[in-house]
């Protein structure tokens, strides 16, 4: 998982000190006549340093054993030095070991010619490259090795900019039917190459086919815009819809979450085409789109003027309420409160828009600390029919709302209602703690533990059940104990059988996908071994397939992994902590726990470098284009594109800086709900609240997406924390 990060070079003040260190700690290990034995273990501590996130120390006592080669040069400890080189980001140092590991005998080989052509494409060598990798694809490799290997000789062809050759290329990566990101980006990258050859028509064609055919492409927009050059450039006619279609494939694009091309679209209708049903139809699919691009402002007089001429419809008056959380984001609780009014005004006896509008008024007060306020207006949507999930959040606002005016057994009821109506783990955890707390501040310390217990015995183990776990160990209750089975040992031990020194040798040189690939035959020969199954799962989740450690785990050894008392032998395959060098570095510049920075990239995006969410957030840490911009500005970089935000390197740069930043102003709770929501809209919270413990914080969040994202951060970490001894 970490070959991606070769190409920058880790920018930390202190790296060559390490370096030096690295260098001195592997000396003692690779003086003149150094054993078998001895070169073994050296490699094994210098993967122990990579795999802990201490890259530099790795390079520097893996320097020291290829310094001490003679000729020819071990080809592993040259291909362990080579890569860690690359991924530190000195591949003109890198080259010499990877070379001579590429055109060495024996079976590493093979692996260390697609990371020389790397190291040389990364130097801008790309014809040396091209010459590495057409002899790749001349030896037939297996079908994963093709596509990475045409990627790459792609990106080559780009970067020298030969057209022709790259399309070529790109065709043939298209017709080996890669999946995903890959198949999105080579179809883009084919319009581009082209448009570069002068085959302009063609790739308006390829542009238009991404834009209205793959609407999950996240390429589209780039797509889109490139096309409607083209057009302007060389007079090709774009695409022409009716009044009525462009609005419906504005609605697709909506709910596909490309909210920028509906906009788009909808602006591209003229006026004068709209009447009707079909004119309130697209004004209000406006306003829900500025809404998704936070446009709030626009949002609002969008929403007023639909009211001015359409009068309390039903669309006007959901346009309205839209208008109204727009104002809930600007804090302007005035204009909510008279927005809100007049849809009650004009709502009739449709309880379902009543319903929202005082849901929407009562979140208002509740957000600025007016918990009175906020108790009348919530009450007032008991008795109306209205959606279910509405009703349960109006129901729990005001529960804190009486907590928080210190009526703790009214807020108790309505938690305790909430417990057995509420229809998931989302209200339910957090109102059951919360009840269980109120229980002991009315005195009824029993009944408090009762329902801490329940909490705390529950499965799957989550953030309200550790905290509830907390509480019972200070009253000196102990939950029910996780039954774990052992673990079974050190799972490096499977790999040092003479069967395994393939897959122990590629683990070594930190080529985590290959050693699992070469492992798989013992694993499928001796499944029923526990340790073996348990290697094949970390070298899966090491590989970048947790699911599949996940699945081989559970299946060898039950829930081992899932429990509160697991331990870090059951972590490593349960909870994966790759690009650990660059995590490390990044972290430490902005002062956070790198096991906090795993917990968010655990919840935006489950590590999938190519994610893009239905709102357009990409890459690991799921950053808007906008807030990539803003934060890019404050480092003194460019803005990505958004195409280049799925580059893993500049993701985890921009995101761990606005992760920091975030931190310096808030706990570790008002930082993960700022991740989310945005840190003007959580400032206002803890402005209006007040100082308060993390879990309150946590619970008294109005948003539910929010509440749950950011204790779900807060429990990631802390198995981050368990794993890495972190915290």
């Amino acid at each position: 998982m970490e070959r991606n990060l070769s190409s920058v070079r880790t920018s930390n003040p202190r790296r060559w000190l390490a370096l030096a260190a690295g260098i001195l700690f592997g000396a003692t290990l690779s003086a003149p006549g150094l054993t078998p034995l001895e070169r073994d273990a050296a490699l094994e501590r210098a993967a122990a340093l990579r795999v802990n996130g201490d890259w530099t120390e790795a390079e520097g006592a893996l320097q020291s054993l290829w310094e001490s080669q003679g000729s020819p040069p071990d080809p592993v400890v040259a291909l362990a030095y080579g890569h860690m080189c690359l991924l530190n980001g000195a591949a003109a140092q890198a080259e010499a070991p990877l070379r001579a590991a590429a055109e060495g005998e024996g079976p590493l080989a093979p692996d260390a010619r697609p990371l020389l052509a790397e190291c040389l494409h990364v130097q801008g060598k790309n014809a040396q490259a091209v010459s590495t990798l057409q002899h790749i694809l001349a030896e037939g490799p297996s079908l994963r090795g093709e596509v990475s290997a045409l990627g790459l000789l792609a990106r080559c062809q780009r970067a020298e900019g030969r057209w022709s050759g790259e399309a070529a290329t790109l065709r043939r990566l298209l017709a080996l039917r890669p999946r995903g990101a890959q198949a999105e980006a080579a179809r883009f990258h084919l319009a581009q190459a082209l448009d570069g050859a002068g085959q302009h028509f063609a790739a308006f064609q390829a542009y238009q086919d991404i834009y209205w055919k793959r609407s999950s492409s996240p390429f589209a927009r780039e797509a889109g815009l490139e096309a409607s050059r083209l057009a302007r450039e060389h007079g090709y006619a774009l695409r022409r819809l009716s009044p009525l279609q462009t609005v419906e494939a504005a609605q697709r694009w909506f709910k596909a979450g490309r909210a920028a091309d509906a906009l788009d679209l909808l602006d591209a209708i003229p006026a004068r085409a709209l009447k009707g049903d079909l004119a309130i139809r697209a004004r209000l699919l406006r306003v829900q789109v500025l809404y998704a691009l936070r446009e709030n402002g626009k949002a609002v007089a969008e929403a007023d003027g639909l009211l001015r001429d359409a009068g309390p419809t039903k669309p006007s008056l959901l346009a309205l309420l839209k208008a109204a959380w727009a104002l809930l984001r600007t804090g302007d609780h005035a204009g909510i409160v008279a927005r809100g009014n007049q849809i009650l005004a004009g709502a009739g006896d449709a309880e379902a828009i009543r319903v929202e509008a005082l849901h929407c008024m009562g979140t208002s007060a509740y957000v600025h600390g007016r918990f009175a306020e906020a108790a009348r207006t919530l009450a007032k949507m008991e008795g109306l029919k209205g959606d279910p999930a509405t009703l349960a959040s109006g129901r729990y606002k005001r529960a804190w709302c009486l907590f928080m005016l210190g009526d703790v057994a009214g807020a108790r009821t309505l938690f305790d209602g909430l417990v057995r109506l509420s229809p998931g783990p989302e209200l339910q955890d957090p109102s059951t703690y919360w009840s269980g707390r109120c229980d002991i501040l009315l005195g009824d310390a029993a009944a408090g533990r009762a329902r801490m217990t329940a909490l705390a015995d529950g499965r799957p183990p989550g953030y309200w059940g550790w905290r509830a776990r907390e509480i019972l160990a200070t009253t000196g209750e102990t939950p029910l104990p996780d039954t774990l089975p052992p673990a079974p040992g050190d799972w490096r031990a499977a790999l040092a059988t003479p069967e395994a020194s393939l897959a122990r040798e590629l683990d070594w040189c930190g080529l985590e996908p290959e050693a699992a690939s070469a492992f798989q035959p013992i694993y499928t020969a001796r499944r029923a071994q526990p340790l073996v199954a348990y290697t094949m799962a970390t070298l899966l989740t090491r590989a970048g397939d947790p699911g599949g450690g996940l699945a081989i785990l559970r299946k060898a050894f039950g829930p081992a992994a899932d429990q509160y008392d697991s331990g870090p032998a059951w972590l490593t395959v349960a909870y994966p902590a790759p690009y650990a060098g660059r995590v490390k570095t990044l972290a430490s510049r902005e002062g956070l726990d790198p096991a906090f920075v795993y917990a968010v990239v655990r919840q935006e995006s489950d590590f999938d470098e190519a994610a893009v969410s239905p709102v357009g957030a990409r890459g690991l840490m799921q950053l808007m284009p906008s807030t990539a911009a803003k934060v890019a500005a404050e480092m003194g970089l460019s803005a990505p594109t958004a195409s280049g935000l799925l580059n893993p390197i500049t993701n985890l740069d921009l995101g761990i800086h606005y992760l920091g930043t975030l931190r310096r102003a808030f706990s570790a709770a008002g930082a993960a709900a700022s991740y989310n929501a945005g840190e003007d809209i959580v400032g206002g919270w803890t402005t209006a609240w007040g100082p308060m413990t993390e879990e309150q914080f946590i619970a008294m969040i109005p948003y539910a997406e929010t509440r749950h994202y950011s204790s779900q951060v807060l429990w990631y970490r802390h198995r981050y924390q368990q794993l890495l001894g972190s915290g």
